[in-house]
């Protein structure tokens, strides 16, 4: 997860980085020391690459624009500033937008010392033709008021405990354990998702209402849960107090890591989405991987304001 509003992209160059040259060393968000400064000031750097030898180490440092405008004089020019003042043998300028004929004269002015790399979005045409696709699927419901009650059959109200039933249905709801009637682990909001999603099938759209679920109307409601050894069956009376339900899915934008002039090196997936709890950023940086001559998935890096849990699905045509 990003560490602070805006940092993913600059994660997603990290992990292109490393994933280029895995003997190197990527550091995210850091602070060198100005070598001319007597107090001991420092500059912040989105991006540090430590590479080379011990005899000849190489420092290099990245600067990323996540901005619809492209790089201005004076801002490369601070770069180019920044690069010096920490010593650093390279510049690598990331930027999503073209660079413009004066900032690409003045890179070719520093040679080797600077790299040029834009974040285009993909055209189809232009990608490998096996390239793959990824998908971004998200399924929540929030509501104003949510009470679960739980039912016991008279026959094992020995078995279940109080506690164990004021946990699930209080504190534990999202993330409780209990299986289904295919034997298949789920907690009550998997299950309450699958109900609404028969409800409200219309997809990318958040769905509002009020109402009460009971196991005699849905049977998905029937769960069971293991007590003293034994798989008990309980029954689920939900009330939703003004809850949003959405399920959505799109595909992913693809953008592409390329070198001024020296094509790509490497891609990454992404999407921005206003869910039910606030807007979701998730990339998915991806390389060649030169042995098996696919694609090597890098990380999920997402910036989110809420705890989640993410699975990767592989569908095949």
């Amino acid at each position: 997860m990003a560490k602070k509003k805006g940092t993913d992209l600059e994660l997603v160059v990290a992990a292109i980085e490393k994933g280029l040259e895995p003997s190197s060393i990527v550091k995210h968000d850091q602070h060198l020391p100005i070598l001319t400064s007597f107090e001991g000031h420092k500059r912040q750097c989105d991006v540090v690459i430590y590479s080379g030898t011990e005899r000849r180490p190489i420092l290099s440092i990245i600067e990323v624009q996540d901005r619809n405008s492209p790089v201005n004089v004076g801002t490369f020019d601070s770069w180019i500033s920044k690069r010096d003042e920490v010593g650093a043998n390279q510049l690598i300028c990331v930027s999503r937008r073209p660079y413009p004929s004066s900032i690409i004269e003045k890179a070719n002015q520093q040679g080797s010392r600077v790299t040029l790399i834009e974040l285009p979005e993909g055209i189809p045409e232009q990608l490998p033709i096996d390239f793959i696709k990824v998908k971004y699927q998200f399924s929540d419901i929030v509501a104003e008021d949510i009470d679960v009650t739980f039912l016991i059959s008279s026959d094992w109200k020995e078995i279940i405990t109080t506690q164990i039933v004021d946990s699930a249905s209080k504190h534990q709801w999202k993330n409780k354990s209990f299986k289904n009637n295919d034997d298949i682990e789920v907690s009550i909001h998997d299950t309450l998702l699958e109900i609404l999603k028969s409800i409200h099938p219309e997809e990318n759209k958040i769905h509002t209402n009020s109402c009460c679920f009971s196991f005699r109307q849905n049977k998905e409601l029937r769960l069971f849960i293991n007590s003293s050894g034994c798989k008990t069956p309980i029954f689920l009376n939900v009330e939703l107090k003004n809850y949003k339900y959405e399920l959505h899915k799109e595909p992913m934008n693809v953008a592409v890591y390329r070198t001024t002039g020296k094509g790509d090196d490497g891609w990454f997936f992404e999407t921005i989405h206003n869910s039910v709890y606030g807007p979701i950023s998730i990339k998915i940086p991806i390389i060649r991987h030169e042995a098996s001559g696919g694609y090597q998935m890098l990380d999920v890096i997402s910036d989110i304001p809420f705890d989640f849990k993410q699975y990767l699905t592989v569908i095949e045509n």
